[in-house]
């Protein structure tokens, strides 16, 4: 029978995401969440195996509530361009509430990895195409996507990704309101 874990898990994942995506997997010792989340090393390694058993374990969960988020965003405004507009207004709003603009975990994540971790890249790619393809399966049909639904739903993930980036650059929000109506604006016109 497993030992049941004698500490809040809850907690340490919570203090581990906050490290890893204000400071990065690299940047992060085991030690300082350690400390901050009062769980010893010894029980985060019986837990997770390692900091990069633990890494995967909350990115994972963070990849899959992203894909809520614009699974939800996706669904609301009568027509697929208000869709659009809702999700990168999500998108905006979420930049705007978190502390210290940190961004986005898993745009974060792809820039400090590039290609160095294959476990990591293929699930920020799954979650990539996830995300697209929720979008895809909204425009499908929209005058603006025109049987090209894949590259503008991947042109539209993309834009809201340039949005989180450029929110860490501590842009107002509403300049980032403003490029993401220029942008809906142009499909709106298509």
């Amino acid at each position: 029978m497993a030992r049941s874990r004698e500490f809040d898990d809850e907690l340490l994942r919570a203090t581990a995401l906050g490290f890893f995506w204000s400071s990065g997997y690299e940047k992060t010792s085991l030690g300082e969440i350690s400390k901050a989340s009062g769980v010893g090393n010894g029980s985060i390694y019986a837990a997770y195996g390692s900091k990069h058993g633990l890494f995967m374990s909350i990115f994972e969960s963070y990849c899959e509530s992203r894909v809520q988020i614009v699974t939800h965003a996706m669904a609301t405004g009568r027509e697929p361009i208000d869709s659009v507009r809702e999700f990168l207004a999500v998108v905006i709003a979420d930049c705007a509430n978190q502390p210290g603009r940190r961004g986005c975990l898993l745009v974060n994540t792809i820039s400090e990895f590039g290609s160095s971790k294959s476990d990591v890249m293929a699930l920020a790619r799954r979650t990539n195409l996830a995300m697209t393809d929720v979008i895809e399966d909204r425009i499908r049909g929209a005058k603006f996507a025109a049987e090209r639904e894949h590259t503008v739903a991947a042109q539209i993930l993309l834009v809201s990704q340039g949005l989180i980036s450029l929110s860490r650059l501590n842009t107002p929000s509403h300049e980032l309101t403003g490029i993401a109506e220029a942008y809906s604006s142009t499909l709106d016109a298509a």
